[in-house]
């Protein structure tokens, strides 16, 4: 129990030391206008964490793509649904801060957060 706390930590640890790395090399004097259309960035940040824990689900189910497709895609689509976005807008979305990696390190770097924030939930749960 101890060793598990304690790996949680040094994981806490971790998450924050990137971040604040991550801001640090973040220009704020270089302004990116998030345009009409694109998901914010605490948003989208939300919307991965959910993309990721479900590649995981699939991933450990060990689905084949080709015979499970209806299944698949209708874990996604729970997440379009969920979050209000259609496939097409969060595509765009990720096209665009595709294109502003200092802008995607800060998305991942949530998601990170909110992974931990679940990982610790379950770890107390337990």
């Amino acid at each position: 129990m101890k060793t598990q706390k304690f790996r949680s930590t040094n994981q806490l640890f971790i998450i924050i030391f990137i971040s604040i790395v991550a801001f640090s090399c973040f220009n704020p004097n270089k302004d990116v206008d998030i345009p009409e259309g694109i998901i914010p960035p605490g948003e989208m940040a939300l919307i991965f964490r959910d993309i990721h824990l479900t590649d995981a689900l699939i991933s450990r189910k060990r689905l084949n793509i080709n015979k499970n497709y209806l299944k698949i895609n209708s874990y996604y689509k729970d997440i379009y649904e969920k979050h209000g976005y259609s496939r097409a807008v969060i595509d765009s979305s990720l096209n665009f801060y595709s294109l502003y990696p200092e802008l995607m390190d800060v998305i991942y770097d949530q998601v990170l957060i909110e992974l931990s924030k679940m990982e610790d939930t379950v770890a107390t749960d337990n």
